[in-house]
């Protein structure tokens, strides 16, 4: 006869350790012998089972907090009105109306912990973009400059005088 231990049941979370406590034992054996055998191979892997349940539903929830206050802080950075919610498990969408533009909005979606957001812009003028592409860039050549250790590129035309020799 065999035995399987199962993980315990919180609604809404789904755990990712499929490996399911086994133990096999003789029903021949006196009833104080199968218990004690059951407690000696059971119960360790059941506790350490329990425990990756435990710590895996601390991480979801510490993740589910950093994506809400990311979503929140995004929602701050624009007065205008907007909304935030989370959409499905693991994703929090936050939706703002970008002024002065009318019709202009930004739906994004804050996803694993913080780390990414999905940005969709709608009805946005297009000489708008152009600052979004000059901030892209810059944060392109500052990657590029941190990878080999030098300084960002110099664009000479903001300089306002160069020092004689």
């Amino acid at each position: 006869m065999n035995v399987w231990g199962r993980y315990p049941q919180i609604p809404g979370h789904f755990f990712t350790d499929e490996g399911r406590p086994k133990v096999g034992f003789d029903l021949s054996r006196p009833l104080a012998t199968l218990a004690k055998d059951m407690r000696r191979r059971f119960l360790p892997q059941f506790e350490a089972a329990y425990s990756r349940a435990v710590d895996e539903f601390h991480a979801r929830t510490s993740a589910a907090d950093k994506r809400t206050a990311v979503a929140r802080a995004l929602l701050d950075r624009f007065p205008q009105r907007g909304w935030e919610g989370e959409m499905r498990p693991g994703v929090h969408r936050v939706c703002v109306d970008l002024e002065p533009h009318p019709g202009a909005s930004a739906d994004l979606e804050v996803r694993q912990a913080g780390e990414v957001v999905d940005v969709q812009l709608r009805n946005v003028d297009p000489r708008d973009l152009e600052a979004l592409w000059a901030l892209f860039e810059r944060r392109r050549a500052e990657r590029i400059a941190s990878a080999f250790d030098t300084p960002a590129p110099v664009d000479l035309a903001t300089l306002d005088t160069v020092p004689q020799a």
